[in-house]
């Protein structure tokens, strides 16, 4: 046997195990807003209760919450933030078009994002 062929063959076995390794970890742990998307152990409604609670509650959200949501800035936020001070919590989503500045696109681009 080589001086170097022992230590070559382990390195080779090492970097292939990591790379498996690597591999397999990252495909297990893929998540999109919160959810496992490979992880089959969960059921539906521990699926459903993931996601509600990845929503942002436009009754109870801070300015910072509301400007993760697309279209909401700093000026929109407070805008909500000062039509709930003013008229009491939202009712129902659709209620959020009556904040000036939110109009029916901007209004699209959250409603599946948002919850009471």
């Amino acid at each position: 046997m080589k001086k170097f062929e022992l230590p070559l063959k382990f390195s080779v076995v090492f970097i292939i195990i990591f790379i498996i390794g690597s591999g397999m970890y990252y495909c297990n742990n893929i998540t999109v807003n919160n959810i496992d998307i490979v992880d089959n152990t969960k059921t539906e409604e521990e699926i459903l209760q993931d996601k509600k609670l990845s929503l942002i509650n436009i009754n109870i959200a801070d300015k910072e919450t509301l400007n993760l949501l697309p279209g909401i800035g700093d000026v929109l936020s407070q805008r909500i933030i000062d039509y709930r001070n003013n008229n009491g919590n939202f009712k129902n989503i659709e209620d959020l078009k009556n904040v000036d500045g939110i109009g029916e696109k901007t209004f699209e681009k959250i409603k599946t994002l948002i919850t009471l």
